[in-house]
């Protein structure tokens, strides 16, 4: 299934942001061998300086001591007003799922995951608080819903490098596929998928992705169903506006 990946309004300031150095300030550079130009501070870290020349639109990452003692003490007030920005990220979330039949009609589902997130920017990403959902679906009752696990963790992946996260694994019991569901209970629920979501240091929303095309419907279909998920626990049944937005 084609994987889904949603973004946010915010994300989407964040990476236009990025691309486009707006939170950088026009800043007067001067080397300790006598070179000066004009360029933006992009970001400063671990002692080096990534710099877009005003000349060229060239970018490139220059030490701190390579320049005279104002134009360090300049480039460090820069940074220190410098808003927090997100370089791109690019999450893959790979599930892993074990059966074992229990009896004739029943089998236990064994449910992990491993969350990756690829920092495709130059600069090192501050952290993402990530919320990973798996969602149940009852096999008795259409449109009713349970949170089979719920973890919160937070990954920083370096420039250019990943950072990854194994989901602690949860059993659920379900009918097995094909038995006569008149034996199922209204809580019976079989594994149906997951939702990331990946939220910056102020609680907003970067985005979310799901390879559940339930999921995807009912999340584009209600802008307050992922709100509901991200509020609900372990174990809750989700109906009202979840419930309501998966009518189909």
């Amino acid at each position: 299934m084609k994987k889904t990946l949603k973004l946010s309004a915010a994300s989407l300031l964040l990476s236009l942001a990025f691309s486009t150095s707006l939170p950088a300030q026009n800043l007067l550079f001067e080397g300790t061998s006598g070179s000066v130009f004009k360029g933006q501070l992009i970001d400063l870290q671990d002692g080096k300086a990534t710099i877009i020349r005003s000349s060229d639109n060239k970018e490139f990452v220059v030490p701190l001591d390579r320049f005279n003692s104002d134009t360090q003490k300049r480039i460090k007030e820069a940074a220190e007003n410098m808003p927090v920005v997100y370089p791109r990220i690019e999450p893959k979330v790979s599930v892993s799922k074990r059966t074992k039949a229990l009896d004739y009609y029943q089998e236990q589902e064994t449910l992990g995951a491993k969350v990756i997130l690829h920092n495709q920017g130059r600069v090192n990403s501050p952290p993402c608080k990530c919320i990973y959902i798996a969602l149940g679906e009852n096999q008795k009752i259409p449109d009713k819903f349970k949170v089979l696990n719920k973890e919160e963790f937070s990954l920083s992946p370096s420039a250019g490098r990943s950072a990854e996260h194994t989901v602690k694994s949860v059993y659920n019991t379900c009918l097995k596929k094909g038995a006569d569901y008149y034996y199922s209970t209204s809580n019976s629920y079989e594994s149906l998928g997951y939702v990331l979501v990946i939220k910056d240091q102020e609680n907003n929303i970067l985005q979310y992705k799901t390879m559940s095309k339930t999921i995807e419907k009912i999340l584009d279909n209600s802008p307050g169903a992922l709100e509901s998920l991200m509020k609900a626990s372990k174990g809750n049944q989700l109906d009202g506006e979840f419930k309501k937005a998966g009518k189909r």
